[in-house]
């Protein structure tokens, strides 16, 4: 039983070096916020993580981060999210990466992946990679108008 014992505590070991390491890294993901509303937009992501600040992007700009994708991301559900406000819309909050959601939609090159973000007048755009197409994620919450 002590050598069975022993033999987990060891592989156990070898695979946290391992991950460490960063051998087992599948490559990068690169989530981009872009603004095309017209004026600056205000934008704070975070992760469980990391907090990535306050950020104001201007017309025609973008703000961007990145991080390392790991193969055991069945057990590592990396997210980030974001609020954002502009002039129209006041702490608007969305899921800017899921990894059960995200890890076929957002595409790119090799083993880098790019999650594109679009806002615009209507609301925020995600370029799906699998449709080769932007789709209306999140609508801004209008009020409705009062006749």
């Amino acid at each position: 039983m002590r050598g069975l014992n022993k033999l987990v505590l060891e592989l156990l070991t070898l695979l946290l070096l391992l991950c460490e390491a960063r051998v087992l890294v599948s490559g990068r993901t690169h989530v981009h916020l872009i603004n095309q509303i017209g004026s600056d937009l205000n934008a704070h992501c975070w992760s469980k993580d990391d907090d990535l600040g306050q950020h104001t992007i201007s017309s025609g700009q973008e703000y961007q981060w990145s991080f390392n994708r790991n193969y055991f991301h069945f057990f590592m559900k990396t997210r980030f999210h974001c609020t954002v406000s502009w002039a129209e819309a006041n702490d608007f909050k969305f899921l800017a990466y899921h990894s059960f959601r995200d890890e076929h939609t957002c595409g790119g090159h090799g083993k880098n992946h790019d999650c594109l973000w679009l806002f615009s007048p209507e609301g925020i755009y995600f370029y799906d990679y699998l449709l080769s197409m932007w789709s209306l994620r999140y609508p801004w919450p209008w009020p409705q108008s009062i006749p």
